[in-house]
């Protein structure tokens, strides 16, 4: 699933459309459906049956990765226009406890979802947060006054953290005892330190 649509020309889908016997080995490896890249980029204008389709194909996706570890990508801004994107996200976060690697994107009101998450992140080992283009975000919140984010403070296995942009200007708990590797990238001229 990729850039709004499923490929079906891609991945473990293009290995279900060879024949019964293709399929059936693609349906029962799920290390094949264990790697999710969404960049949902659907507007205003945007048809149902196409979000209606992503996300029976995600749904149908994570059915088949069974138990295995997930890696997700994840880069959609949650405005009122990308409600699909939110849909998506919210069918992600429940298999939250199977996240090894996340690399999400954090715009417009994504720091408010994430903050209202109760879900667990027990198995995350390598995080990659990416906040390039939020300068709107520090005018329109006192992060620095607000309740921290903790969505990751209790992820006991988190090891890499990888933060893109004005990440640290957020107002984010991380298990920095745990953390043996942490980088900062792409960061502009606003930049403050707040580690906890």
């Amino acid at each position: 699933v990729s850039d709004g649509g499923v490929h079906l020309a891609n991945g473990p889908w293009s290995l279900r459309t060879v024949c019964r016997r293709w399929k059936a080995v693609a349906d029962s490896n799920p290390r094949l459906w264990s790697s999710i890249k969404l960049s949902p980029r659907w507007g205003g204008g945007s048809s149902k049956k196409g979000v209606s389709r992503t996300q029976l194909a995600l749904e149908r996706g994570l059915q088949l990765s069974k138990d295995a570890p997930l890696y997700v990508e994840f880069n959609a801004g949650f405005t009122s226009s990308n409600v699909a994107g939110l849909g998506l996200f919210v069918i992600i976060m429940t298999q939250s406890h199977r996240i090894v690697e996340l690399n999400l994107t954090i715009r417009d009101d994504v720091y408010d979802r994430l903050s209202s998450l109760t879900n667990s992140f027990e198995a995350l080992r390598k995080l990659t947060l990416d906040a390039r283009g939020m300068f709107h975000m520090w005018n329109n919140h006192n992060l620095y006054d607000s309740e921290p984010l903790r969505s990751f403070v209790d992820c006991l296995h988190l090891k890499t953290l990888h933060a893109k942009g004005e990440i640290m200007m957020l107002n984010i708990e991380f298990p920095w005892r745990n953390i043996t590797s942490f980088k900062v990238t792409n960061f502009g001229h606003q930049l403050k330190t707040h580690i906890r």
